[in-house]
């Protein structure tokens, strides 16, 4: 459930080390050379971090209190299928990036954040078995998520195109850690209120080894999606044009 969050923190760090015409004018540009490019990734990505309640529409990044996400889909080898629809994503604002590496000669990002603080609410249609929980209803779901930590791994690879370089990434890798997680699903049970309520109690007792059992295809969903946004932008821009410093 933390695919919003993921999703939008990797884009912000790719942006900063653009060098897109659109670029906006109060977030300082990283050089790749710097040698306190650490310190000018983190600096620019909480810079932009700040403009979450206005949006930002040089990356077509909208208003982010809350983030509203269209879709989120799990599907785990079609014992268990679940869709969340209108989802709104409450205080991404309050991300931390405890850490930023990147490695141009391999090639190599990594990220590790920490987000004090994750409200999901959505509509949501679940069906089948998770656990020992047969599951099937909708209707709307509230989820809280508390001390989020993160580390991401992103690899790419260079390629040519038209005698220009530019930079595919084909692979993350996540190791994620959630301190506590409490969720409801109102409708779990239409014509049975106290058996959606217990349900819901069950849940939450067990909602440690429910998100263990749910990490592929969790995880899944987070790359094929962080990926796909990636190389919309990085299509579009050599590394010429992409980083300062570039040969």
């Amino acid at each position: 459930m933390m695919v919003p969050g993921i999703v939008v923190l990797v884009f912000l760090l790719l942006c900063v080390t653009g060098n897109s015409k659109r670029f906006p004018s109060y977030i300082k540009k990283c050089s790749q050379s710097d040698s306190n490019a650490k310190l000018c990734y983190i600096k620019a990505v909480n810079e932009i971090r700040d403009h979450f309640n206005s949006g930002i529409p040089e990356f077509g990044l909208p208003p982010m209190d809350p983030l509203v996400v269209p879709e989120i889909s799990l599907d785990s080898n079609d014992s268990f299928k679940a869709s969340f629809k209108n989802v709104k994503i409450y205080h991404l604002n309050e991300l931390k990036i405890e850490d930023i590496s990147v490695n141009w000669n391999d090639n190599v990002v990594k990220i590790k954040l920490q987000l004090p603080h994750l409200r999901m609410t959505s509509d949501y249609s679940l069906q089948g078995k998770i656990l020992f929980l047969q599951l099937q209803g909708e209707g709307k779901a509230d989820g809280n998520f508390t001390d989020i930590e993160a580390d991401i791994k992103l690899q790419a690879q260079r390629y040519k195109k038209e005698s220009k370089e530019y930079l595919k990434f084909v692979t993350m890798e996540i190791n994620e850690k959630l301190h506590q997680s409490v969720f409801r699903f109102e409708g779990l049970f239409k014509n049975n209120p106290e058996l959606t309520e217990q349900t819901n109690k069950i849940i939450n007792e067990n909602i440690d080894d429910i998100l263990e059992e749910l990490r592929p295809p969790i995880h899944s969903v987070i790359s094929k999606t962080v990926l796909g946004l990636i190389s919309r932008l990085f299509e579009k821009f050599s590394t010429q044009e992409l980083f300062l410093n570039s040969s």
